[in-house]
């Protein structure tokens, strides 16, 4: 028994270290924190990721001697005692679309605060809080100025991409990096506002409309949810679904499986939707690493879809993407992976599922 509570509790500790870009997406339809923070950062779907644990899984965890705390979902004052300073928030989130706020989260590796506002139709804005020398981490950047002194705009590749950044130093020896593909008139005005806002009542007041969430869903509920017969992976061996829930929002349904791969040593998502495979993989903001970013190959007796999303993990700050796999099992019936495992596994695992 104690064995199998130290292996739940560190599929937790992957599944909480993994905030994804894809998970963005699933994020929007379930109102889910990403903790598939491998950040798994952006997809229009809207799981991930991830995707916060459920508290059922969080349960388990906590129940676990080796157990670590999940970061990334946390208060402004348990985000706080950790990083060593207040955590500010924006009073100005630009209008033209409906942002909202998923949480704070918090990265051991360099001691920093994140917090995230994602759309439906953009890609999400990142502020980044941590204690730095703001000399080194403004090289490469402009020097420009704004209502609270010095500041630094330019654009940064990774872990952001190719996304514009305004980078500060909000008090002395604690720097604020924002990264977003708003233009950089639009970060400025964030900027500007930091410290001006309040958490609850921008989370509040930017909750995604119109949407259900249900979560801890077995297999025979789920499918009479989503109208269609779910079907598990038997590959690898031990896989278990760490959680399985519905959502709807805007009159898209979805089912998500957060899958433990325990002998893979990675976190997996299945998306099951009704749509077909062409319409999915077209819905997919693809990125170019490298070209071509996405390709449709033969599969079963039919076709599928790689491709590739950007993000990053809080465990691996090397990762740059995540790997995709989606194809149409049945007419109007599209099963999508999303994982930090190769094709070669991903395929297996889709051969699996039948």
């Amino acid at each position: 028994m104690k064995a199998k509570k130290e292996r739940n509790g560190k599929k937790m500790k992957k599944r909480n270290q993994a905030l994804c870009v894809w998970a963005t997406a699933m994020l929007l339809s379930t109102g889910f924190t990403p903790a598939s923070q491998a950040i798994a950062v952006g997809n229009q779907a809207t799981s991930t990721t991830n995707q916060t644990a459920t508290s059922n899984q969080t349960q388990q965890a906590n129940q676990t001697e080796e157990a670590e705390e999940d970061y990334t979902s946390l208060t402004p004052e348990r985000a706080a005692e950790l990083v060593g300073f207040p955590i500010h928030f924006p009073g100005y989130i630009p209008p033209e679309d409906d942002y909202y706020i998923t949480g704070v989260s918090y990265a051991p590796k360099d001691q920093s605060a994140w917090v995230t506002f994602h759309a439906k139709k953009k890609q999400p804005i990142y502020i980044k809080m941590f204690k730095g020398d703001i000399a080194k981490e403004s090289a490469g950047l402009k020097e420009t100025t704004f209502s609270k002194g010095k500041g630094f705009v330019g654009q940064n590749k990774e872990p952001f991409g190719d996304r514009n950044v305004f980078l500060w130093e909000e008090e002395k020896g604690v720097i604020y990096l924002i990264a977003s593909s708003e233009e950089a008139g639009e970060l400025r005005k964030i900027a500007d506002s930091m410290g001006k806002g309040d958490y609850s009542t921008i989370k509040k007041a930017t909750l995604t409309p119109g949407f259900k969430s249900v979560n801890n869903l077995t297999v025979e509920k789920a499918s009479e949810m989503l109208g269609v017969p779910i079907k598990l992976p038997a590959y690898p061996a031990n896989g278990e679904p760490g959680n399985i829930s519905y959502a709807i929002s805007r009159g898209e349904e979805h089912v998500l499986i957060m899958y433990d791969t325990a002998d893979l040593n990675a976190f997996l998502d299945i998306e099951i939707k009704k749509n077909s495979a062409e319409d999915e993989y077209n819905s997919v903001p693809l990125i170019d690493y490298p070209n071509p970013n996405g390709e449709m190959i033969p599969f079963q007796n039919g076709k599928a879809y790689t491709f590739k999303l950007k993000g990053w993990s809080l465990s691996n700050p090397e990762l740059t993407h995540f790997n995709g796999f989606l194809w149409e099992p049945e007419e109007g019936v599209v099963y999508k992976l999303i994982s930090e495992l190769p094709y070669e596994e991903l395929m297996k695992i889709a051969s699996s599922i039948k």
